[in-house]
């Protein structure tokens, strides 16, 4: 299973600096784990109760769930990535960059869509 996507790169680092802001208020919450749901032509990136929805063009849709500090070394590397769109794939335990970065972590995990299908994993 995999989550493919292309999204536009400056929206994506807005959204995803005011995700980060966010987290630390939400991190005293037990917010653990940080959710992208690409269905339809929208990505939604959600931290707990925070939530930013960007258009995007999607390959294959699901959901990814990732852990809040791999998210935040995500948000880091989005930095030196250059360009209009950005392409992410995202495989359990693995989120590849536009092809080139890899990050890997054994709790990032993937499913078809369905929250059932994700690890028990309390989000709010």
């Amino acid at each position: 299973m995999e989550v493919r996507f292309n999204v536009n790169l400056i929206e994506l680092k807005s959204a995803c600096r005011r995700l980060v802001e966010r987290l630390a208020d939400e991190s005293e919450t037990g917010t653990d784990f940080v959710v992208f749901t690409a269905t339809g032509s929208i990505l939604e990136i959600r931290t707990g109760t925070s939530s930013e929805a960007l258009p995007t063009t999607i390959t294959q849709s699901g959901r990814a769930l990732v852990p809040r500090r791999v998210f935040c070394g995500l948000v880091n590397a989005l930095r030196y990535c250059r360009g209009k769109t950005i392409q992410f794939d995202i495989s359990a335990g693995t989120i590849t960059l536009s092809g080139r970065t890899q990050i890997r972590h054994p709790q990032i995990s993937v499913s078809d869509g369905t929250m059932e299908s994700l690890t028990a994993v309390d989000l709010e």
